[in-house]
C-alpha cells in the first residue's frame, strides 16, 4: 500500500484516526469502508430531525451540512479513484469544501433525505472498491496534486468518515467515547 508519508499531514490525520479501528497497512479498503459505514449508523440513531438543522458554535456548519459535506466529499473521492482505476492519467483538481457547502441547500432538506442519501453514497463505495481488481487499486494517478492509488483514497474516505464521526461525537453531540 502507498505510505501515508507520501500524504499531506491533514490525510495523515484522518488516517491515524482510522487506525484505531481498522489496520491500515494491510490495505483492505472493503474492511475499512465496511467499518466507517457500520460507525455511521450507530452514530445516526442518536441524532434527531431537529438536532440536524444546529451548529456547536456560530459560523460552523450545521449538522445537516456536514452529512451533506460527507455525501459530496465522497462522490469526489469515489471518482477520482474510478478515474485512475480506468487509467486515466490527467490531473484532477481539488475542491474547496466550504464553498461546496455555502452553495448548497442542505439545510433547507429533510434529516432523513440527507442521512438516505449518504448510506446511498456510502454504500456505491462499498460496491465500486469490490469491483477494483488488485491492480486498478494499486495504480498511480495524480488528484489535488498528490500522486495516489484508488486503495488509498478508498482508506481516505473511510479515514474521512471517521474524522467527521469524531467531530459530530464531541462537538455536536457531547458524547464522549
Amino acid at each position: 500500500m502507498q505510505s501515508i508519508q507520501d500524504l499531506p499531514a491533514y490525510y495523515q490525520g484522518y488516517l491515524n484516526q482510522l487506525s484505531t479501528y481498522h489496520s491500515i497497512e494491510d490495505g483492505d479498503v472493503t474492511t475499512a469502508l465496511g467499518i466507517s459505514y457500520e460507525m455511521m449508523m450507530t452514530l445516526c440513531s442518536s441524532i434527531y430531525e431537529e438536532q440536524a438543522f444546529t451548529s456547536y458554535q456560530e459560523g460552523k456548519w450545521t449538522i445537516a451540512e456536514v452529512f451533506g459535506h460527507i455525501s459530496d466529499s465522497e462522490r469526489i473521492f469515489n471518482y477520482r479513484a474510478l478515474q485512475i482505476a480506468r487509467g486515466f492519467q490527467k490531473e484532477m483538481p481539488g475542491y474547496d469544501q466550504d464553498e461546496y457547502v455555502k452553495r448548497s441547500n442542505f439545510n433547507d432538506r429533510s434529516f432523513a433525505s440527507l442521512k438516505a442519501e449518504l448510506f446511498t453514497v456510502m454504500e456505491s463505495a462499498g460496491y465500486l472498491y469490490e469491483g477494483f481488481s488488485t491492480s486498478m487499486l494499486d495504480s498511480y494517478g495524480t488528484a489535488s496534486n498528490i500522486r495516489v492509488t484508488p486503495r488509498t483514497i478508498g482508506m481516505i474516505t473511510a479515514a474521512h468518515r471517521v474524522h467527521h464521526i469524531h467531530i459530530l461525537k464531541e462537538r455536536y453531540l457531547n458524547l464522549n467515547e
